[in-house]
């Protein structure tokens, strides 16, 4: 796997203290956040937890699972079983099947099940096999032909397996941007209506020219949008509803002149060059 930790930026860590991160251009109007004792979705915390305010269920109607295998003699009865190859990355190849039944391969020696992979690490995770990461994608699609003309937003995308050379190539070349690595095997990103496009067709030619893998599919699992809920630090749903409190927002810098709200504008240039910003909790 260690080509893909050459491909990430070079901060490019999942900040799991992450409070907010905002690109102020193209705000699309997605679902914000509740705060509820009963969520859906929650972060697993007690007391107040932070739940998604629209019915996005990331853990029910899952399907299908991953494995990795390590040995011939593993990849032949993998194979026998129905698994399809997603890449063969030289000490060890990943699997993917669509059998709900896993028992059959964890009684295989030298396969190990890797269904981490099938998630993206936010405030909340994300099984993106999932009928609510499905809605989510299609949300996504929705609100992106909304985005006005030179609107930009964030959005993830999360490849099959560890990211190949070729596949984080793909990426690159839809003209995305590459803000940060998200864990498992997915990026956020941030581009316009039509550089989010490409990102949604990434991969459909799985066997395009460079990639040797050799898979049966896509090597993109899945792409939706980075709602506001996901840019929240869970802990804000815990804070007194009274008082004023100081927050670390981080902002995507874009060179590219966009229009930003009057009182960001005013608010980031009054505490120059601190770079915080005191926001009054409402």
């Amino acid at each position: 796997m260690s080509s893909t930790s050459q491909h990430r930026p070079q901060r490019a860590r999942w900040l799991a203290g992450l409070v907010a991160t905002a690109a102020l251009a193209g705000l699309t109007a997605l679902p914000l956040v509740q705060v509820s004792s009963a969520p859906p979705t929650d972060t697993g915390k007690k007391g107040r937890h932070f739940r998604l305010a629209a019915p996005y269920d990331f853990t029910a109607e899952t399907h299908g699972h991953k494995f990795i295998t390590r040995t011939a003699d593993a990849r032949a009865a993998a194979e026998r079983l129905g698994a399809q190859l997603v890449a063969d990355y030289g000490t060890f190849q990943l699997y993917r099947t669509e059998s709900d039944n896993t028992s059959a391969f964890g009684n295989i020696a030298g396969i190990e099940i890797a269904d981490e992979f099938n998630v993206v690490h936010l405030n909340v995770p994300i099984n993106t096999t999932s009928r609510g990461a499905q809605e989510l994608a299609e949300a996504g699609k929705a609100a992106q032909e909304r985005l006005r003309p030179g609107g930009k937003r964030l959005h993830v995308v999360q490849f099959a397996g560890p990211a190949r050379p070729e596949w984080f190539s793909a990426l690159q070349k839809t003209g995305v941007r590459i803000i940060n690595y998200l864990p498992h095997n997915a990026y956020l990103v941030y581009g316009d209506a039509a550089s989010l496009e490409r990102v949604s067709q990434l991969g459909e030619d799985a066997r395009q020219a460079g990639d040797t893998t050799k898979v049966t599919k896509s090597f993109k699992q899945w792409d939706g949008p980075y709602l506001a809920a996901f840019k929240l630090d869970p802990s804000t749903a815990e804070v007194a509803p009274e008082g004023t409190y100081r927050y670390a927002v981080q902002l995507v810098a874009d060179p590219e002149p966009t229009r930003q709200p009057s009182n960001w504008r005013k608010a980031s240039s009054a505490n120059r060059p601190s770079r915080s910003i005191r926001l009054p909790i409402s």
